[in-house]
């Protein structure tokens, strides 16, 4: 009976020093990119709710957080983009939207009609950058 408690505190022991070891191997470090994907994530749901709350700044903040995390998402692009357009800033409105054609964006119907870009419309470089999108987009196709 001894032989069985004894042997029953061992395995107690070894699993919780097996889940010790465990938990630290899936540490940020031992995930890598999963953990950068996970910041990001959280990055664009925090500019995600401040654009909600129309507090504009703070989402361009959290837009250009994330992009960091990943310079190639063109959603993020686009709604940093949007975010500035939306603070009257048309020239970081132009930067951000070709970034978001160049990442793949190909929604142009939507871009014509987004309201995000009222305030930068009239902008004579902001006009430029939307003729030279749209010459790019009719060669490279506009799905989705």
């Amino acid at each position: 009976m001894k032989k069985t408690i004894n042997l029953a505190k061992r395995l107690v022991i070894i699993a919780v020093v097996s889940i010790s070891i465990l938990n630290c191997s899936i540490s940020p470090i031992a995930i890598g990119h999963t953990y950068i994907n996970l910041h990001a994530f959280q990055l664009k749901k925090q500019a995600t709710h401040a654009y909600h709350e129309q507090d504009y700044k703070r989402a361009v903040h959290f837009y250009e957080q994330a992009l960091e995390q990943d310079r190639e998402d063109e959603i993020v692009a686009y709604n940093l983009a949007c975010s500035y357009a939306l603070q009257g800033d048309a020239e970081n409105a132009a930067i951000y939207v070709v970034l978001a054609f160049e990442n793949g964006f190909r929604n142009m119907a939507h871009f014509h009609s987004d309201p995000d870009f009222n305030s930068v419309r009239d902008n004579n470089d902001f006009k430029k950058t939307v003729r030279i999108i749209s010459r790019k987009t009719k060669f490279q196709g506009t799905s989705a």
